[in-house]
This record gives C-alpha cells, sequence and structure tokens, in this order.
C-alpha cells in the first residue's frame, strides 16, 4: 500500500512540476501595437455632398443657439467638432479632399469655441467637471490622430493646410492645459 501511495505522489509531483518548467524555459515573443487612441468619434450622419445637408446645418445652428446651459453648450460643440472630424474622414474616403479639408477647418473652428463657452461658465460661477476636461484631452489627441492620418492621404498642394490644422490642434491642447 505505502508503495502505491508513494508512486502516486511521485506522479503527481512530476505532473504538475514538468509543464511549470516547460512554460519558464520558454521564451515569448512581445508585439508592443502602434499607440491609438482610444476614443470614438459619432457617426457623421448626412455629408456635405448630400442635398439635404443644409437642413443639418439649420439643425446644429438651432441647438447651438437654444442651448442656454453653458456646460451643456461646451458639450455640444465638442460633439459636434468630433462629428466634424468624422465628416472630414468619410468625404476623403469618397475622394471628395476640399470638402474633406473644409470640415477639418470647421471642427477645428467648433473645438476652439469651447474655450470661450468654458470662460463664460467660470465668469457665471460654474465649474467645468475635470471628467469634461479629459474628455477634451481625449478628443483633441484623436483629432491630432485623424488629421496626421489624412495628410498622408492628401495631395501636395493640401499639405500646408493639413499643417495648419495641427498648428491649430496643437494651439487647442495648450489650452486644454491651462483650463
Amino acid at each position: 500500500m505505502r508503495k502505491i501511495v508513494v508512486f502516486f505522489l511521485t506522479f503527481f509531483l512530476l505532473l504538475i512540476s514538468v509543464p511549470s518548467t516547460y512554460m519558464i524555459s520558454q521564451s515569448q515573443n512581445i508585439q508592443i501595437e502602434p499607440k491609438t487612441v482610444v476614443y470614438n468619434l459619432p457617426y457623421p450622419g448626412i455629408l456635405p455632398d448630400h442635398p439635404l445637408y443644409f437642413l443639418k446645418s439649420i439643425r446644429d445652428d438651432l441647438l447651438l443657439v437654444t442651448t442656454r446651459d453653458p456646460n451643456k453648450k461646451a458639450q455640444l460643440l465638442l460633439h459636434l467638432s468630433d462629428k466634424q472630424i468624422a465628416t472630414s474622414k468619410a468625404l476623403l474616403e469618397k475622394g471628395k479632399e476640399e470638402k474633406a479639408l473644409g470640415s477639418l477647418d470647421k471642427s477645428q473652428d467648433l473645438f476652439k469655441d469651447i474655450f470661450s463657452i468654458i470662460k463664460t461658465a467660470k465668469a457665471q460661477g460654474q465649474d467645468v467637471p475635470s471628467e469634461f476636461k479629459e474628455t477634451l484631452l481625449q478628443s483633441n489627441t484623436k483629432h491630432k490622430e485623424v488629421v496626421s492620418e489624412i495628410l498622408e492621404e492628401v495631395s501636395e498642394a493640401n499639405i500646408p493646410t493639413i499643417q495648419r490644422i495641427l498648428e491649430t490642434n496643437q494651439t487647442i491642447l495648450n489650452e486644454i492645459e491651462k483650463t
């Protein structure tokens, strides 16, 4: 009986120790993927080349005019800015480079408007939530990523425009850090 118990204990110990020794001795390859921003852009909806796009523009303008709370208005501007970035990406995929660049410009303009709204909120005694500041940073980083992707796809004639947009993006980043 004793021999059987010793045999099973030895067998069990070997069964446990051999695979762990094998796993320790193997080398592992670690692949690091390029860093991408984890920030989802909204669906762009109707693009500027659609005949009913003017209705979307009117709706967006009405939303901006009727939104009175500065924090909500800043969030709305961020959302519209993100939509414009997504729109420019979609337009570039359709081969409409000039309209894509126009959407990029509009996106950066909307993003810059956020800071005047934040100043208004602070003047009224409202605090800007720290989560919103973090969202602004993530969005700005995503915008820079998308603009850099677009830079690789545009023609030589439009590269200075993209570089100007990247400079504006950096200015916006500096404003976010001041906030």
